[in-house]
């Protein structure tokens, strides 16, 4: 029997095991895998028909399929953007019903253009990066657009010129737009994310009963004089908004005509256009920080400054865009974008920690949450 050489020898049980190994990992389905994990919020063949569309899919870790999927619906985002704006054009006119399905429309692409597309982006880049904290603090952001669109479309008549058509563009981004977000949470696991949503949800809730007995025992005290601007204050309990909150927020600078607000479509303008000058403040803020930062050697709190800058600059043209609607009176997009614009200041406190980020990122989170609910109150009764 003839004897293999000792080098030969291991030469050929490493191209052996070489073989074997390439075999199991030929015959490993990592899409499959990845989709399995998240079937209880994506549908399986959607999830596995997309990500084979990328090249590199079969050969990718769940890391991997996380920033494809971020691709794919930053993309699809970027797509249904541009159906909005077409839709938009081709449905203009004179007339009140146009302009509702043209406002609608233009919502839409506020809400892809300017919130989830720009979230997408930057979550994708963190995502890569590792940088899991900043990740996971644009994921509400991220998600809004389709939601948003959705809910414009159907406080207009857009669903009979346009809307059939954004429906499927919004559905194909929901999809897409929750498989990043699973696939995110999935590598993360995400008790810990429940568990501090569900205690944040608790403060609120807990803030608004304290608040709301207080406001019972002033009332029974004999505080009188109330103005439209405290009727509509007085019912946004469902937003966890305190009358005291909303008062205080829409009246804050004492030479505003606040109380003098003749109706509750002019309360809803004021809340409006004060969110917009909120938002170009904060914006204007982030970029002193960002301009002041850029000759520090912290390269990671110069980059969540660029890229706090970036969601500002989308939320201040999308508030000012709602600003103009609600003083017009139309209030369906407009409450969108304003939903959407809630989730700015919490994505950027993901990724700037500390002082770095400027006081005013804090308060423009409370000026939009009330202005939202105002607008949001008014939106069903006008």
């Amino acid at each position: 029997m003839t004897k293999l050489h000792p080098l030969l020898a291991v030469a050929v049980a490493a191209a052996l095991s070489f073989f074997f190994l390439s075999c199991g990992a030929a015959a490993a389905d990592t899409v499959a895998d990845s989709c399995e994990a998240i079937r209880d919020f994506v549908d399986v063949s959607f999830c596995a028909s997309r990500l084979r569309s990328v090249p590199g899919a079969a050969a990718a870790d769940r890391h991997g399929h996380l920033l494809m999927a971020a691709d794919l619906a930053a993309a699809s985002g970027a797509s249904a953007r541009d159906a909005a704006a077409a839709l938009a054009r081709r449905v203009a006119g004179d007339d009140q019903a146009a302009r509702l399905r043209e406002d609608a429309l233009e919502a839409c692409g506020m809400l892809y253009g300017a919130a989830s597309v720009p979230a997408l982006r930057l979550m994708r880049g963190y995502a890569a990066a590792r940088s899991w904290a900043a990740a996971r603090a644009l994921l509400p952001l991220t998600g809004q657009a389709g939601i948003g669109c959705d809910a414009a479309l159907g406080g207009s008549p857009a669903a009979t010129a346009g809307g059939g058509e954004m429906a499927a563009a919004n559905r194909e981004f929901d999809q897409l737009s929750t498989m990043a977000t699973a696939l995110l949470n999935k590598l993360l696991g995400s008790p810990e994310r429940a568990t501090s949503t569900t205690m944040a949800a608790s403060t609120l809730m807990l803030s608004f009963l304290l608040a709301s007995a207080a406001a019972v025992c002033a009332g029974a005290a004999g505080v009188t004089n109330t103005t439209v601007l405290d009727t509509v204050c007085s019912f946004l309990g469902g937003y966890y908004v305190t009358p005291e909150l909303c008062t205080s927020v829409l009246c804050h600078d004492p030479s505003s005509p606040c109380r003098a607000a003749r109706d509750g479509p002019a309360v809803a303008a004021l809340a409006a256009r004060l969110a917009a000058a909120n938002v170009t403040a904060a914006r204007d803020s982030v970029a002193a920080a960002a301009a002041a930062a850029a000759s520090t050697p912290d390269a990671e709190t110069k980059a969540g400054l660029r890229a706090c800058l970036q969601l500002y600059t989308g939320a201040a043209a999308a508030l000012e865009w709602a600003a103009g609607s609600v003083a017009a009176g139309r209030l369906a997009g407009a409450r969108e974008v304003l939903q959407a614009a809630q989730y700015v200041s919490a994505g950027c406190d993901g990724m700037v920690a500390g002082e770095a980020m400027p006081k005013e990122n804090g308060g423009f989170d409370t000026m939009v949450i009330v202005a939202h609910a105002v607008v949001a109150s008014l939106s069903t009764a006008y």
